[in-house]
């Protein structure tokens, strides 16, 4: 009778095996897996439809179309939402099969994992709504603000709206006529 011989992997697998199950133990449970932009939502939802927890950060846009502006809803990061795989390996690779989900982000090695402390930093910028504060929230249209940074270093000017891409729209009185420049918020501050 033939002899059956237990199948052996080469030891450098074993060790690698071990090395990524002992990383992933101490690293976070959280991936990002990319969707469709604009369809986060549907992605979110099949997502903890199998049972798993998800952040999917959000902030308030103003849309104007045919005349009209209404305040929607938006992803922080279009196309990408945050969920919780747990410590294991089959978790991100369950993730990446689900419907409305692309791709978990992650290279040849394995899924990226987004540390624990950006999801909690996220979360703290939200406001009661749930909503992300967007930081030229702080202003209000038609406030007075200086800026404190750049080129224009100590120029007064007056907070007209704040656009979707992260950026300012002031006005500046240079030459005794106002112009419009777009900044972002963070060289901005309020004139007491």
């Amino acid at each position: 009778m033939p002899e059956v011989l237990p199948s052996v992997e080469p030891r450098s697998a074993t060790i690698n095996r071990q090395m990524v199950v002992s990383e992933c133990r101490v690293c976070s449970p959280w991936v990002c897996a990319r969707a469709v932009v604009g369809r986060e939502d549907y992605a979110q939802r099949n997502i903890e439809a199998l049972g798993y927890e998800t952040y999917l950060p959000k902030y308030e846009k103003v849309v104007s179309h045919a005349r009209r502006r209404r305040v929607v809803q938006r992803a922080f990061f279009p196309g990408y939402l945050f969920a919780a795989a747990g410590d294991t390996l089959g978790g991100a690779a369950a993730i990446n099969r689900t419907h409305g989900v692309l791709s978990v982000v992650g290279g040849p090695s394995g899924e990226a994992r987004v540390p624990e402390h950006l999801i909690r930093e996220l979360r703290e910028r939200e406001t009661r709504s749930g909503l992300i504060a967007m930081s030229a929230d702080r202003f209000r249209p038609g406030q007075k603000v200086q800026i404190i940074a750049g080129a224009c270093k100590g120029v007064d000017a007056i907070f007209v709206e704040a656009s979707d891409e992260r950026r300012a729209m002031i006005l500046i009185d240079l030459l005794g006529k106002s112009h419009r420049a777009s900044v972002s918020p963070s060289v901005l501050d309020i004139v007491i």
